[in-house]
């Protein structure tokens, strides 16, 4: 019965890779056409993809709440959730060897997916409030929201609060010894930007931040 679940396991993640890169495939195909009609229609020649955005933004308000909002929490750049979340997924993983419930590792998948999102968008917001100073001095980061002062202080108090609420109430959707690591975590999050301030390795001790998760 275990290699039945496991051949389904493996079946069903090479699924949903196919469905990924045929959606991917589908996008790609979708915005060269888009790209050949604005031209076409422009009498013009082929217009990268960037190019037609930056137009756009004429007709769209790309820097309205919204997109400062994408900025804040980094949403633009998957990357880092992602980070977050691998190390869950591989936990998971090793751990649905032992029960080999699918319906249930799948459930976890989602919350653990969802969690990583929220507490990164978190960390983040935190990170801009506690370096704000700094990064209007760097070319790299001296348009972030806070920086740039294109939203307040406070405002994004607010945003942290309830994103950590919502990750409360993912989290409590574990066992007890997942909940106390979780709020370990959080220890480890926001007390990264100060690591910037007396160590000269700082990101050996996000990648501790990142790795978190594979305990959990």
């Amino acid at each position: 019965k275990k290699q039945e679940q496991k051949f389904v396991f493996i079946q069903t993640i090479q699924f949903l890779k196919q469905r990924f890169l045929n959606i991917h495939s589908y996008i790609c195909k979708l915005a060269k056409i888009a790209e050949i009609n604005y031209a076409q229609n422009a009498n013009d020649a082929p217009k990268s993809a960037t190019t037609v955005i930056d137009e756009l933004e004429i007709f769209i308000p790309l820097d309205g709440n919204i997109d400062v909002n994408s900025e804040l929490t980094r949403l633009k750049k998957p990357i880092g959730f992602m980070l977050l979340f691998w190390p869950c997924a591989w936990g998971l993983t090793l751990v649905f060897n032992f029960s080999g419930d699918l319906k249930i590792y799948f459930y976890y998948l989602l919350l653990f997916f969802l969690g990583s999102v929220l507490m990164r968008s978190a960390g983040c917001i935190v990170n801009d409030i506690l370096d704000r100073k700094y990064d209007i001095l760097v070319e790299r980061t001296k348009s972030r929201p806070i920086a740039s002062g294109k939203i307040s202080i406070q405002q994004s108090m607010i945003y942290v609060i309830a994103l950590c609420v919502l990750a409360l109430i993912i989290l409590i959707q574990f066992n007890n010894l997942t909940i106390i690591l979780g709020f370990g975590s959080m220890f480890l999050a926001f007390s990264y930007p100060f690591m910037k301030r007396i160590t000269y390795w700082p990101q050996l001790f996000l990648g501790l931040t990142f790795n978190w998760g594979i305990i959990m």
